[in-house]
């Protein structure tokens, strides 16, 4: 498995943060949908020849799409094209969607006006500051809340974890509501394990799927994402985790005893 699949969470696009996936994984617990066992064998989609972009941390397929081009077609041939069960992380290690009503492209290389405002060594340094003071009581899940804000390292997402024969489908259903029912944020879902030889099972490995919020701290927003989830067929627990927390190492069995997720859906 990727070392970016392991131990951290990347952010939103076009300025990634780590990723998460085994250590929220373990942590969400429900976070994952029911699963249904089959021993089919994956036949693997063709290569990319367009979509593929460059990041900060490896390759990702992208689906961007503002008002003028956002059709169903479009939306419904991405997603014929890359089936997530199907695309195996020798092409890409994550698939994503950016529905933007702005003609920014966030793969352009020019960060938005929220990404250039943002000072993740700033926040670093001050939590490393709180953490100098060793006093436990200091260290609350609001003062990590006033120095997200304060540094203004507030997008968030909501984790989804679904097994390979449920990923295209699940995948769908969150793609068209980005799309054509919300019309603006981002999401992202893992790239199939692949094996050695591209040869893999088709219940080999879970997909990990992040659905973002520009501002964990507006709990209306987080709320309204949410229920668009729950409408789509994301109808069992699952949790909510700051970028914030990726970037301060904030995973489970942390050694300050922090939960690394901020919300659970059945706590707001």
């Amino acid at each position: 498995m990727d070392s970016d699949m392991m131990d951290v969470d990347m952010g939103p696009i076009p300025d990634p943060a780590p990723s998460d996936f085994q250590s929220n994984r373990s942590a969400i617990g429900l976070g994952r949908a029911p699963s249904n066992n089959s021993n089919r064998k994956v036949q693997w989609v063709a290569p990319p020849t367009e979509n593929v972009f460059t990041v900060q941390d490896g390759r990702w397929i992208v689906g961007w799409w503002g008002d003028h081009d956002c059709t169903p077609e479009v939306v419904e041939a991405f997603l014929s094209r890359w089936p997530p069960s199907r695309t195996p992380k020798a092409y890409a290690a994550w698939i994503a969607v950016q529905r933007d009503p702005s003609p920014h492209n966030p793969l352009s290389g020019v960060p938005t006006p929220t990404e250039a405002e943002k000072d993740v060594p700033g926040l670093q340094n001050s939590f490393d500051a709180l953490l100098a003071t060793q006093d436990p009581r200091a260290l609350t899940v609001s003062a990590l809340d006033e120095l997200s804000k304060r540094h203004n390292v507030v997008v968030g997402k909501w984790l989804v974890f679904v097994k390979s024969h449920q990923a295209d489908r699940i995948w769908g259903s969150i793609m068209r509501y980005i799309c054509h029912e919300r019309k603006v944020g981002q999401a992202k879902i893992a790239a199939r394990e692949d094996g050695e030889n591209l040869n893999g099972d088709w219940e080999r490995d879970d997909h990990t799927i992040c659905v973002y919020v520009d501002n964990y701290l507006d709990l209306q927003e987080v709320k309204r994402v949410r229920e668009g989830l729950r409408k789509v067929g994301i109808t069992w627990r699952i949790g909510f985790k700051p970028d914030a927390y990726t970037y301060l190492g904030i995973y489970a069995r942390n050694e300050w005893g922090l939960r690394p997720t901020r919300y659970y859906d059945d706590e707001l």
